[in-house]
């Protein structure tokens, strides 16, 4: 097995700064149990966070390997996360995982246009919608994808999501600013 330490890599990309919050023991590897805590951490019930760590483990543990032959713990390698970008998603990371600047400022038209307006996202059509702007002509497997991962971030940001909320998913601080406010609730 290719353990390489996340810690190891020079330099970080976007998309392992928004990954590295579901590596629980931060050793370089996501494995499905370590998803299945990280989606509980962010407020999301037992099924959802089972069957979460399931699918998403399955369809990126193999892109993200080096051997040719899958593991079947189903270990995603953060180091390799960029090999696992699906279609019909923003496209504001990059083929190598890092942020593409001119897609990330389209944003907040984009917000503005799925709500007429406003510049927050506050309804579950509105969030579908945004993931709709990206779909990439007939892709069921991309398209449910994308409305997966946009329907998940605005549950678990309590029903919002503003371009603020956008760039911290983006560049892996808002799931450590969820999961924190999860933990203060859980102290009350």
């Amino acid at each position: 097995m290719d353990k390489t330490p996340l810690q190891e890599c020079p330099e970080k990309t976007a998309l392992q700064k928004h990954c590295e919050f579901f590596d629980q023991d931060k050793d370089g590897t996501i494995m499905p149990w370590e998803t299945y805590k990280g989606f509980r951490d962010l407020g999301f019930g037992f099924i959802t966070s089972t069957l979460s760590a399931f699918v998403i483990n399955l369809f990126l543990s193999y892109p993200t390997q080096d051997s040719k032959i899958p593991n079947p713990l189903l270990p995603i390698y953060i180091k390799n996360v960029h090999r696992g970008k699906h279609t019909s998603d923003s496209d504001t990371y990059n083929t190598d995982g890092t942020i593409n600047p001119k897609k990330f400022e389209q944003f907040q038209k984009l917000i503005r246009e799925c709500t007429n307006g406003k510049d927050v996202i506050t309804t579950l059509s509105e969030a579908l919608k945004l993931s709709e702007l990206f779909r990439h002509g007939f892709d069921p497997v991309g398209g449910t994808a994308s409305k997966g991962e946009w329907v998940f971030l605005w549950l678990a940001n309590d029903y919002k999501l503003d371009a603020k909320d956008i760039q911290a998913s983006y560049d892996g601080t808002l799931f450590e600013i969820i999961a924190k406010r999860r933990a203060d609730e859980k102290k009350k």
